[in-house]
């Protein structure tokens, strides 16, 4: 809801008719991008995002600095980004504001329904696998690895690893 009242005040703002109208055309040319994508490239862009971004978030907790925090947030959400990368709310704001523009600015542009179906639904799905596949590897297998053999009541670490993962991906799909 956010995201879309920003993009709501953005485009009602007149932003959209900087530069002769040119930045309002980019917008729905993003937006058109974003939802041009099939399913299978919006879900595995998702899935690449999230990773990213959980690589900030634990990156971030390896400073104490507010200013560490920062930097090293700074380049895995770059990288995201740059690569084009889909992340779901980044999209509520992109997405509804080129729609936005595009009906006051009459300019084709893709319809909420289109948003909804062609890019927030895979999205969505990808950037909770993205988190999960990352925190399952960093949260898990580092301490494995770090415990290699160790025994817990009769099983190895990683049978229980191994259980846990399956039972994670079984809740999942």
């Amino acid at each position: 809801i956010g995201a879309f009242f920003v993009a709501v005040l953005v485009v009602y703002g007149g932003i959209p008719k900087l530069f002769g109208g040119d930045l309002g055309t980019a917008m729905v040319n993003v937006a058109s991008a974003r939802t041009d994508l099939s399913f299978l490239e919006s879900f595995v862009r998702g899935i690449l995002c999230n990773i990213l971004v959980c690589i900030a978030i634990w990156m971030s907790f390896a400073s104490k600095s507010v200013s560490g925090k920062l930097l090293t947030s700074f380049w895995p959400v770059m990288i995201f980004v740059l690569c084009g990368f889909e992340h779901s709310i980044a999209n509520m704001f992109f997405i509804p504001a080129g729609t936005l523009t595009g009906a006051i600015y009459d300019i084709p542009a893709p319809s909420i329904i289109e948003f909804l179906l062609n890019n927030l639904l895979p999205v969505v799905i990808g950037n909770i696998i993205g988190t999960n596949i990352f925190n399952i590897c960093i949260v898990i297998g580092l301490p494995i690895t770090m415990l290699g053999g160790v025994q817990i009541v009769g099983f190895n670490v990683i049978d229980i690893a191994f259980i846990a993962i399956s039972a994670l991906l079984l809740f999942f799909f």
